[in-house]
């Protein structure tokens, strides 16, 4: 018997259900079909019909003999993480909040399938590490040296040819299978289809079948190409910006690789935009809803004006320095010259062992106040080094 918490979910009782499957064993005894019985439902009960699938099989069940109306009885352990208790908690957590999200921190620990991953984990210790050793050995000289590079069979081939073999088989090649042979995949068309793809990335599927005479099913499965959206960036960049670019890269690379503490010293600034409050996503905006709920709505808004900028500063460590421009001002070579005295201060205070050693690389982007003279010169004389930027850096 289906349990009638389940059906409920979907808003369908079992009485509901088991008067369908009345009505579709009467049609079936006045020598209705298939199509026809379904659509008969569908005027009686609406929303709550039963599935196209579900109403063909039970009337194939009634057209082969079928007498009864209710579920067979299933074998097997009943379940005990979908049970009537949990189904309402769950049903009380999602009326109590359309957003709650599926991993709850606050939801009961499953104890008993904690305690027997101790007790497995407890079992697995007890075992010698040599009787691993031994096993991983064992399976390295039967598989991996006979297969050497090929592809190694899965277990459950394993087992079904395991089966194969005791039951009396003598070949090993596969059966023959029945049907004309693939004309649409031959390693021509493969070929034809790959220079395609080459020439003109943003060809379509249709254009590709025009021109090969072949179907999409190259594509998908045995070229394994995606189509995929661009990403937005904030411009293109030139040859001479890529090449800068790279040189930076190549350089900070070659110091990372000289001193491997390196990047334990450098310490890096960044501004970005408080707003007075951030508009929610559509996922944020998401909510759970059943069968016969409607969908949420969401006013359009828009982004707040309201708005300040924030300098933080932070090393491998984390954020040690932050503050607030105030409102109406600019960052300027003078107002940025401030910020790095107010940097100093910090870095004395909480990372005395970089203060000592006077050792460590300020690192920040190339707006024209971090680039003027001034500030070029500030680091010069007020911190051993600043690093490079490379200039317009895409996000």
């Amino acid at each position: 018997m289906v349990a009638p918490w389940k059906l409920k979910r979907y808003g369908i009782g079992l009485t509901e259900m088991e008067d369908q499957r009345i009505c579709i064993k009467f049609c079936v005894k006045n020598g209705f079909k298939g199509a026809e019985i379904f659509w008969m439902l569908q005027t009686a009960y609406g929303k709550a019909v039963m599935s196209r699938r579900r109403v063909f099989e039970w009337y194939k069940r009634f057209k082969e003999g079928r007498e009864e109306t209710a579920d067979n009885e299933r074998s097997g352990r009943p379940s005990t993480s979908t049970t009537p208790e949990k189904v309402d908690k769950v049903l009380e957590l999602v009326h109590e909040d359309r957003r709650i999200t599926v991993r709850v921190p606050n939801w009961p620990p499953a104890t008993s399938y904690r305690r027997d991953k101790v007790e497995s984990k407890k079992a697995m210790k007890a075992i010698p590490k040599t009787d691993y050793q031994r096993c991983f050995a064992d399976w390295k000289k039967r598989v991996p040296t006979f297969f050497g590079c090929c592809k190694r069979p899965t277990g459950r081939r394993v087992f079904e040819w395991y089966k194969r073999f005791k039951e009396g088989r003598e070949e090993t090649a596969d059966n023959e299978r029945f049907g004309i042979p693939s004309t649409s995949t031959t390693p021509p068309k493969v070929d034809k289809v790959l220079e395609l793809v080459h020439e003109d990335r943003r060809i379509t599927v249709r254009e590709v079948a025009e021109e090969a005479g072949i179907s999409s099913s190259i594509m998908k499965d045995i070229l394994r190409v995606r189509r995929l959206n661009a990403v937005l960036v904030s411009k293109d960049l030139t040859f001479d910006l890529k090449n800068a670019r790279k040189e930076t890269a190549s350089l900070n690379l070659e110091a990372t690789t000289d001193d491997p503490e390196l990047l334990k010293r450098v310490i890096t600034g960044n501004e970005t935009w408080i707003y007075g409050f951030d508009l929610e996503t559509t996922q944020q905006t998401s909510e759970w809803r059943f069968k016969n709920e409607p969908r949420p709505k969401k006013a359009r808004k828009a982004p707040s004006k309201v708005k300040v900028l924030l300098t933080v500063f932070f090393d491998y460590q984390g954020i040690f320095h932050h503050e607030f421009q105030q409102q109406g001002s600019t960052i300027t070579a003078d107002s940025y010259l401030g910020v790095l005295r107010r940097l100093r201060e910090a870095i004395r205070r909480k990372r005395p062992e970089l203060w000592r050693s006077k050792s460590w690389i300020l690192h920040h982007d190339n707006s024209p106040a971090h680039t003027a003279l001034k500030s070029r010169s500030s680091c010069g004389t007020t911190q051993p080094l600043c690093s490079s930027n490379p200039p317009t850096i895409p996000i």
